[in-house]
């Protein structure tokens, strides 16, 4: 430790749109705040973006071992470490692999590689979805290093985290769920559903596009075995395929 204080720093893309990464770094804050750590946070896309020098960086090889995916060339692994060096953390927590690359464990301080879901299995997931275009084939090209990368020996020191129960069985790491603090019961008033069914969360995200699709074709069946059933969809950034729908 550095002193009485431990200090924590936060490593993540730090992407607007990320209602779902946004929610799971609040969480981790809040645990870390709750035993009295101090906490920071590096946003890589706004902060760290990538030089000539990132980019001729001979990182085929750490790719190609499944030690990092392609998206760690869009910020840079050596203004990161740079900055880790200043702050002099006693835990560095990488929020996805997307914001992981094995030089910033390069330091005397503990990497926290927090997976949160299998984005190999959510990149293959996002593929089969239709109505895409030319994405399909990017989420195809990205699930294959991202299995790599997941299924690959990493290093001794790092400590592997996912929110999910069974991903963390399949990633070989310890399982951390997304926490949320909630008011307490006797701090809401009782009210009365207004809908029998609801949907929520980002609805840009394709496979919740990819939901509603589906809850789509099956209303008319839901509608035949209960007449009169009713549904609210509610979240963020609604595509024109959901508006339609």
């Amino acid at each position: 430790m550095n002193g009485p204080t431990p200090r924590v720093v936060i490593v993540h893309l730090g992407r607007a749109h990320g209602m779902g990464t946004w929610k799971r770094i609040e969480g981790l804050r809040a645990i870390f705040e709750g035993v009295g750590a101090e906490v920071q946070e590096i946003l890589l896309r706004a902060d760290h973006r990538p030089g000539v020098r990132d980019l001729l960086h001979p990182g085929l090889v750490d790719l190609a071992r499944g030690r990092s995916v392609p998206e760690a060339w869009a910020w840079s692994s050596t203004s990161v470490h740079a900055r880790l060096v200043e702050l002099r953390p006693d835990v560095v927590l990488c929020c996805t692999s997307r914001a992981y690359h094995p030089r910033l464990g390069d330091g005397d301080w503990t990497v926290v590689l927090d997976f949160i879901d299998r984005l190999s299995v959510s990149y293959r997931d996002r593929a089969g979805i239709r109505d895409i275009g030319a994405r399909r084939l990017l989420f195809r090209a990205l699930a294959r290093p991202h299995a790599r990368f997941e299924a690959a020996r990493r290093a001794p020191d790092t400590v592997a985290i996912a929110a999910g129960w069974s991903d963390a069985r399949e990633l070989r790491a310890t399982w951390v769920p997304i926490t949320v603090e909630v008011p307490r019961a006797t701090d809401r008033s009782p009210v009365e559903p207004e809908h029998d069914l609801l949907f929520f969360g980002n609805l840009s995200y394709p496979p919740n596009v990819e939901a509603v699709a589906r809850l789509d074709r099956l209303w008319p069946a839901i509608s035949a075995a209960r007449p009169g059933t009713t549904l609210l969809i509610a979240g963020a950034r609604p595509v024109e395929v959901v508006r339609r729908r």
